[in-house]
């Protein structure tokens, strides 16, 4: 039986004020990938509260981390080109707000299999912490960089580095939403940054997430939904200040945040950008309950879509395949109960998750076995690289193959889409879906950025 921990406060301002907002039922642990024949994990709830004071939301109930990271972990950020580039792209950003000379150091939390650590010249210190990193060992020792094959605590780096470590550079990449106490944490990076060093964190958007009707955010792993509101409740208790932030697409729609203490005068506080994502908050009402009981109605019939899809698509003797067997996809799948009965395989690329299944019980194959005989769609979980996979998948499409998008909206994509089996688009007609575009991203180009940031 999972051990589950019930958070009886807020995980950020500990009121006790909490309201539940979205509720998922019992899930198995999202992260894990059984092998065939193996009984899965016991599930755990997937609850979300939102507090009443704060206006962060998060889990109700949060699964042992030792359930979470301390088997094995099918996720590998240099495995999809997209997100590779993406790392390359974002290390190279923070790169420029320090002259990283001999003697320096810098600091990966969550750095899973060395990419976004490795970008760093050789003559620096290169730290990742990572519980999950005995996997990933020989990746270390290939780009000569160290790793703490632990939690990150300032205890935990000073046991290693000894009381005076700075680090002039700290990332957090789609990690900072996992923690069980995030303002403790940003207190400890607090005290192991250099005075004029600069720390990153990046984590999936709640307005985002909202806006694009993407239920799979919501995991075992990601105890918290971040707004900016809450980024900078937490800087502010943990004497940091917000010196830049922005969007991007990473994850289903991310934003990323650069801050140092607030004693650095080297950088100057970005007061009026961060303003004007507050506002965009309130508007968008992300801070209140009702907010939430809509989305999850929204969501529903995203989901109802999909599964009357599979269901025609089966009635009609066609096949569907999944593609990216995917710690969010193993959420959907969950709650939109999709097993093999629907679906009889899950094609990856990532060798060492050959012959596991999906939590629910989807056997997954490799990319090879699926070339020799494609199916009809291809049911796409991290549809959050849609771009790269639909040039990537040209081949398969040129042969009259279709992929499935589940969100932001239910779409067929292929020379044949309107071949498709078709869905009831609401309650009127029949037909495939439009992808929509994200007017929060779009509109974030626009916005200005703080100066200060070294060129």
């Amino acid at each position: 039986m999972v051990k589950e921990i019930e958070a009886t406060c807020c995980r950020l301002c500990k009121s006790t004020d909490l309201t539940v907002v979205v509720d998922l039922g019992k899930q198995v642990i999202t992260s894990r990938f059984p092998r065939k024949g193996e009984e899965p994990a016991p599930p755990s709830r997937i609850t979300l509260v939102q507090c009443g004071s704060c206006a962060l939301v998060q889990l109700k109930w949060s699964a042992d981390s030792s359930e979470l990271y301390e088997h094995f972990y099918g996720y590998r950020s240099g495995v999809n080109t997209t997100m590779r580039n993406h790392l390359i792209s974002y290390n190279k950003e923070l790169q420029s707000y320090a002259e990283l000379s001999e003697g320096k150091a810098v600091l990966d939390i969550g750095s899973n299999d060395c990419t976004f650590l490795s970008q760093y010249p050789s003559h620096v210190l290169r730290v990742g912490c990572d519980p999950t990193g005995r996997q990933f060992e020989e990746e270390y020792k290939k780009f000569n960089c160290e790793i703490i094959m632990n939690y990150f605590t300032k205890e935990n780096v000073r046991a290693r580095y000894g009381p005076d470590i700075r680090f002039q550079l700290v990332s957090s990449v789609a990690m900072f939403y996992d923690l069980p106490d995030p303002v403790q944490f940003a207190r400890d990076i607090h005290d192991v940054l250099a005075e004029d060093g600069v720390w990153t964190l990046e984590q999936s958007y709640v307005l985002l997430m909202l806006e694009r009707k993407s239920i799979d955010t919501i995991c075992h792993e990601h105890t918290e939904y971040y707004g900016v509101k809450q980024i900078k409740d937490i800087m502010d208790r943990a004497g940091l200040k917000i010196i830049a932030l922005s969007l991007n697409e990473a994850n289903g729609g991310s934003f990323r945040t650069f801050v140092c203490k607030k004693t650095c005068s080297r950088f100057p506080e970005a007061t009026e950008l961060v303003e004007k994502y507050l506002k965009r908050e309130e508007e968008e009402r992300i801070h209140t309950p009702e907010r939430y009981f809509e989305w999850v109605r929204e969501c529903d019939e995203e989901v109802r879509k999909l599964n009357e899809f599979l269901d025609s698509a089966k009635k009609d003797g066609k096949s569907v395949y999944i593609y990216g067997a995917s710690t969010k996809g193993n959420c959907l799948l969950q709650y939109a109960n999709i097993g093999p009965e629907k679906i009889p395989f899950a094609v990856e690329r990532n060798p060492k998750k050959e012959g596991l299944m999906t939590s629910t019980g989807i056997e997954i194959i490799m990319e090879e076995k699926m070339r020799r005989d494609p199916p009809d769609f291809l049911l796409v979980l991290p549809w959050h690289f849609r771009d790269e996979i639909v040039k990537r998948e040209d081949a398969f499409l040129q042969g009259g193959g279709q992929l499935v998008f589940p969100f932001p909206s239910f779409e067929v994509y292929g020379s044949r889409a309107e071949e498709a089996p078709s869905v009831n688009r609401d309650g009127k007609g029949k037909g495939i879906m439009e992808r929509q575009s994200c007017s929060t991203c779009e509109e974030s180009q626009s916005l200005p950025t703080p100066a200060g940031h070294v060129k």
